[in-house]
């Protein structure tokens, strides 16, 4: 079903209603939802399968929201367009703003692809909650809440990410005035038992309503505890940053951010090399910056012994063009800082405690058509016990 609701003179299109999270703590009659022909039941726009169903209402946590399969890092999501009507600029987009800064990707699917996403267009806007090994995840995108951010709401829902203000921790963030629901309509606000990966409640979430979505008489139903977030609820254009934390923590995509952000960065096991990009020829030539982390194992602390360093030396006293920072623990002051050749061949540096962090950062030579002449560095990375 679809909203239309005033702010103001502003009309805006609010998305479906529906009972979300993993675990309903009360279902009260009558329900709001709608039992197919193949047992799944459409509630809102969050379709269950028949099995998903059932769960819920035994309060299976477990088995509602499933995540997809991540392979060598990756999270690969296949979908199919079912109706040539779609738009396909759209959806793109969207796919686009849920791969920027994640590990998630959304190829076209291939005839060996089983599991997939099938873009079609039926009565609504909804999709399927999840992942469901063997099955396909159907996301409808019909309506006037199928707009760019409605689409990334629907697809937030195949990811396995369910409504902002069900949270378990909702109280402590928004009053929810049940009397002011459109009778029939409460099932949509039933706090549940969430997981919340210690990410903190956000008002600005993709998947939050707005504060009078299915409220009689346009009165409000969320009220925020703090009054500054009233007026935010719902209304994101798109991913906010705790959308994607929540993402990026449920698929375990931290290093695969890295990755993309920073491919030079890393975390060098005991015993491995510590270089420099194109070391020992020359030194990368665009403006790059990265973390290279050594990470001892408990009890003992990180030892690195340098065998060569030669970057760009100092200029008026700073480094300017080049800098490598070595922080002998995780801490917000700063480090030591070299350049030049001030490393000598055979220099150890020690951790306090289980890591040594090194920072490098690299001026931009390619902008005016300049090499980076410099070698570069070579260490390499050892333990030794800490004694007490």
């Amino acid at each position: 079903m679809t909203f239309k609701m005033a702010r103001g003179k502003a009309h805006q299109t609010l998305l479906a209603l529906c009972l979300c999270y993993a675990v309903v703590e009360t279902i009260s009659a009558p329900m709001d939802v709608a039992t197919r022909a193949d047992g799944s039941v459409l509630v809102g726009d969050m379709l269950y399968s028949a099995d998903q169903w059932q769960s819920l209402l035994a309060k299976n946590l477990d088995s509602i929201a499933k995540l997809w399969p991540k392979v060598n890092g990756v999270v690969k999501i296949p979908y199919k367009i079912s109706d040539p009507n779609l738009n396909v600029t759209l959806l793109k987009l969207a796919f686009t703003s849920w791969e920027a800064n994640s590990c998630l990707e959304f190829p076209e699917m291939t005839a060996s692809d089983t599991e997939y996403l099938k873009i079609t267009i039926q009565s609504g806007c909804f999709s399927d909650v999840g992942y469901t090994r063997g099955k396909v995840t159907t996301v409808s995108i019909f309506g006037d809440a199928c707009d760019l951010q409605g689409v990334i709401h629907e697809l937030g829902h195949s990811l396995g990410l369910q409504h902002e203000h069900s949270r378990s921790d909702r109280d402590d963030n928004i009053i929810v005035v049940m009397s002011n629901v459109i009778p029939g309509l409460e099932n949509n606000f039933i706090k549940s038992n969430t997981v919340n990966f210690e990410v903190p409640y956000d008002y600005y979430s993709v998947m939050h309503y707005q504060d009078r979505a299915g409220g009689k008489d346009n009165k409000r139903v969320f009220l925020a505890k703090d009054a500054r977030f009233q007026e935010i609820m719902g209304n994101a254009p798109g991913i906010s940053f705790m959308n994607m934390k929540l993402v990026n923590t449920m698929y375990g995509c931290i290093d695969a951010i890295v990755g993309k952000i920073s491919p030079n960065s890393a975390l060098i096991p005991p015993g491995g090399e510590v270089i420099s990009p194109g070391y020992p020829t020359k030194g990368p030539r665009e403006g790059i910056q990265y973390t290279q982390v050594m990470r001892a194992p408990e009890g003992q602390r990180a030892v690195v012994k340098f065998e060569d360093f030669q970057i760009l030396p100092r200029f008026n006293k700073t480094c300017s063009y080049s800098s490598l920072e070595i922080r002998s623990d995780v801490s917000v002051e700063e480090g030591a800082i070299f350049c030049g050749e001030e490393i000598s061949n055979g220099t150890v540096f020690k951790s306090n405690k289980s890591e040594l962090i090194l920072h490098y950062k690299n001026y931009n030579y390619a902008m005016f058509g300049l090499e980076n002449w410099s070698r570069g560095y070579k260490a390499v990375f050892t333990t030794e016990i800490i004694s007490n």
